[in-house]
């Protein structure tokens, strides 16, 4: 089985496979952004226009006639103006944000759900399931913050300082380096947030990877660990330690991000103290009053964009666990389109299959079977049934040998052909999570009830199902776990029988069930596919008498 790609340190190239999902995408974001200018330079400029009001407004009591003289009106305007503006702008700019990052979320998961479903079950099934949960939702939903929280504010703050900067200096020269050197103070810093968030954002994603998977695996094997006292205490303590370890690594970044903030307000106090000591003779007072608030106004907007810095790292690395796994190309490619099968003829020629090269399952096997023959193919676990199922639905690829399904190779059909054509029900039956009706339409998505009765019927799970108060529209739980063991399996084989294919292939149909139970099953699983390809693979001999062929499949060097 191939072991997962190892994950590496966190790289900034890792997030721009996420970037190129922005197109269709780019209006949403240019009028955030344009809101999000008018947000800042509406704070920043109340900020300012405030302080230097107050302070103008103190010069001017000093005297009688500087009173008289002060215009209040003009400010006040201003003020109010700015007030509603920088509402009205961070209202709208909220609204236009999310919206474009639940689409853009939307866009990554359907995308990476495109890059998971080609690959071959071996692929998928080198991760554990929790693990490809937590890429498919924690790390996807890690991407959300990169623009709302990250670019897009730091485009806006850049930008506005840089407007700043001009606007003082058009007044005075000077007065243009103290937003100047603030700029490249933030742009120093950057390099430091991104080392301090680094240390931390591989271990914690791994930490929450690793609790989830502890915590999934105790809900799956809650029925069991119930009557093991013992072996629920070490699942219990596993999923505490790596709650345990996620919680410090979570404390320890956030008083990480504390410390950037610290920095960056840090960075901003020296600017503004720079400014009032070289501009405190040269610059009106309510002028330079407002040139430090500004400064000072910056601290408190740049603060949670030094914590959005030292969260990248973790945006990255959450990126480069989805592209280890989007990233890996199909083991088994289907043709776009193939010929189509002439009948429910099979026809294998010296197949050889082994899972790795310790474990041969299937040595110089050959089979031929006419269209319409129904074959009972019996032999001992690992003696390559189960195998052989896999090797006919293309999940895996055979050593050696040919499989020609309706006189055409298997490998030329393409992937909904060799859908259609064969159904197949394999030992582990599946429920999603649903109504009844819902899971057998899953292979016939135009079945009528009448039909769905009909072949729950030849299962035996009609009688049961009547009792049942709200019949097909009974609810499943997801996987199955609201049926019995036995009810599960027949509803697999339902499925695959609704199908209707020219060839049925059903894998330990009767496992769970009793000889009188098996033989009714096999007997009505045969009259419903008259005239059709049957394959049904058992190591119990219930049911055999009414097939055609049957045969026995022997463990390799037997």
């Amino acid at each position: 089985m191939p072991e997962p790609r190892q994950e590496q340190q966190p790289r900034l190239k890792a997030i721009l496979p996420y970037l190129r999902q922005l197109r269709g995408l780019r209006r949403w974001y240019a009028a955030s952004l344009v809101l999000g200018l008018l947000t800042l330079a509406s704070t920043l400029a109340l900020l300012a226009l405030s302080g230097g009001f107050i302070s103008a407004a103190a010069l001017a009591g000093l005297t009688p006639a500087t009173a008289l003289a002060f215009n209040f009106f003009y400010p006040g305007a201003g003020i109010r103006g700015l007030a509603l503006s920088r509402t009205v702008g961070r209202w709208s700019e909220r609204v236009l944000t999310h919206e474009a990052t639940f689409r853009l979320l939307a866009r990554v998961r359907v995308w990476l759900l495109a890059r998971l479903l080609p690959l071959a079950p071996r692929q998928v099934g080198a991760y554990h399931g929790s693990e490809l949960l937590h890429r498919f939702m924690r790390d996807v939903e890690q991407l959300d913050g990169l623009l709302p929280r990250l670019l897009l504010p730091g485009i806006a703050l850049f930008l506005v300082l840089g407007g700043v900067a001009a606007l003082l200096g058009y007044w005075t020269p000077s007065a243009a380096l103290p937003p100047l050197a603030l700029i490249g103070l933030l742009l120093l810093l950057a390099p430091l947030l991104w080392q301090l968030g680094r240390r931390g954002a591989q271990g914690l994603g791994e930490r929450r990877a690793a609790l989830r998977r502890a915590l999934i695996d105790v809900a799956d094997g809650a029925p069991v660990l119930a009557f093991n006292g013992r072996a629920w205490g070490e699942f219990r303590d596993r999923a505490l330690a790596c709650s345990r370890e996620t919680m410090q690594l979570q404390g320890r970044n956030e008083r990480l991000a504390a410390l950037a903030r610290a920095l960056v307000t840090a960075a901003a106090g020296l600017t503004a103290w720079w400014a009032l000591v070289s501009h405190g003779g040269t610059l009106e007072g309510p002028l330079l009053v407002a040139m430090v608030l500004l400064l000072l106004g910056v601290a408190e907007i740049a603060a949670p964009l030094a914590g959005g810095l030292v969260e990248l790292p973790a945006i990255a690395h959450a990126a480069g666990r989805i592209e280890a796994v989007a990233s890996q190309e199909p083991a088994i490619v289907f043709p776009p389109a193939g010929p189509q099968p002439a009948d429910g003829s099979l026809e294998i020629e010296h197949l050889d299959f082994s899972w790795d090269a310790h474990t041969p399952v299937l040595r110089d096997f050959s089979l031929h079977l006419a269209p319409g023959t129904r074959l009972f193919l019996e032999g001992p676990s690992g003696c390559g049934k189960s195998s052989l199922v896999q090797l006919l639905a293309r999940f895996e690829l055979p050593d050696r040998g040919s499989i020609r399904l309706g006189g055409v190779a298997l490998e030329a059909l393409d992937e909904p052909t060799l859908r259609r054509t064969l159904a197949i029900a394999t030992q582990f039956a599946w429920a999603r999570g649903g109504t009844l009706a819902d899971n057998l339409r899953l292979a016939a998505p135009q079945a009528s009830a009448a039909a769905m009765w009909e072949v729950l019927e030849r299962v035996g799970l009609a009688a049961t199902l009547r009792t049942w108060p709200e019949g097909l529209e009974t609810w499943v739980q997801e996987g199955g776990r609201s049926l019995s063991g036995g009810q599960l399996r027949r509803l697999g084989v339902a499925r695959a029988l609704l199908c209707r294919a020219p060839f049925t292939v059903l894998d330990e149909p009767t496992e769970g069930l009793e000889d009188e139970a098996a033989e009714r099953l096999a007997q009505q699983v045969c009259a419903w596919c008259q005239g059709r390809s049957l394959i049904w693979i058992s190591h119990r001999p219930q049911g055999s008498g009414c097939f055609e062929q049957r045969r026995h499949l022997a463990p390799p060097g037997a």
